[in-house]
């Protein structure tokens, strides 16, 4: 996981040179390049250190063993025969979709320049859940299923860092932070930014129970929390000189919440 991190601390690094650091408005966020950078650095290397140190700090054996009913079974109706293959799908989509959501804010907006702040809030959300999911697994050292079945060479300590997916999270996050960006700043495609995102999430989610490196409920978890990470800081970064009418629904409008913030 530290190559992705890595690539959200260039992204942060990028943003920071294309804005001042004093406090920036954009339609719909007003950031903090002092301090939101710092909350995002911080972020960024407590995650980063702690994958360089998981050799070192990971207990030798699982506290979390043995998976539950649902687990068992959902790992025989989705595993691949060729998990490797998943695997590599998955390593493609936790870059790629947080960076091709990052792009549509770019165009969308008008220029790296424009869009540094969301970019800024963007990172600031995957590097906060990330961290959060990298917490929980040196926490619940749950044994990975490649590891608990034998399919799959071992990796070390990442062998019993399963619970939850950071892949899921990460993507997650992503999804719901571009989409509430979009809809802060009034952006008439936002249900699209929301459905594209999550659908590619949800990929990323299946596939790390394909490729055998996560059960379903370190996917399900993780979605969640990248989900509840993306959605609420954006929000706690809204205009409120002007505050808009939110309307959180994904196309087809099937569910539907709305209210004003």
């Amino acid at each position: 996981m530290s190559r992705v991190s890595f690539g959200f601390t260039a992204l942060t690094v990028i943003a920071s040179l294309a804005s001042p650091a004093h406090a920036e408005e954009t339609t719909g966020i007003t950031v903090d390049w002092k301090v939101d950078g710092t909350v995002t650095g911080a972020a960024l290397t407590l995650w980063i250190g702690s994958e360089l140190a998981k050799e070192q700090i990971t207990p030798v054996t699982c506290r979390w063993c043995t998976p539950p009913q649902v687990d068992a079974w959902a790992r025989n109706q989705l595993l691949w025969s060729n998990p490797k293959a998943a695997q590599t799908a998955t390593d493609v989509l936790v870059v790629g979709v947080p960076l091709g959501l990052a792009v549509y804010d770019v165009v969308e907006v008008g220029g790296a320049r424009k869009a540094a702040p969301d970019l800024l809030v963007m990172t600031e959300s995957i590097a906060i859940a990330g961290l959060l999911g990298q917490a929980t697994k040196f926490i619940a050292v749950r044994e990975r299923p490649y590891a608990l079945h034998g399919t799959l060479a071992s990796e070390g300590a990442d062998d019993r860092l399963s619970f939850y997916s950071g892949h899921t999270t990460i993507a997650f996050a992503a999804a719901a932070s571009a989409g509430m960006l979009a809809q802060l700043r009034d952006d008439e495609h936002w249900p699209w930014v929301y459905g594209v995102g999550f659908t590619a999430a949800a990929a990323t989610g299946w596939l790390r129970v394909a490729g055998d490196k996560h059960w379903l409920t370190d996917v399900v978890v993780g979605a969640a929390t990248g989900t509840a990470v993306g959605l609420a800081v954006p929000w706690l970064h809204r205009n409120r000189s002007a505050p808009p009418a939110v309307s959180l629904s994904v196309a087809p409008r099937l569910l539907t919440f709305s209210g004003a913030f």
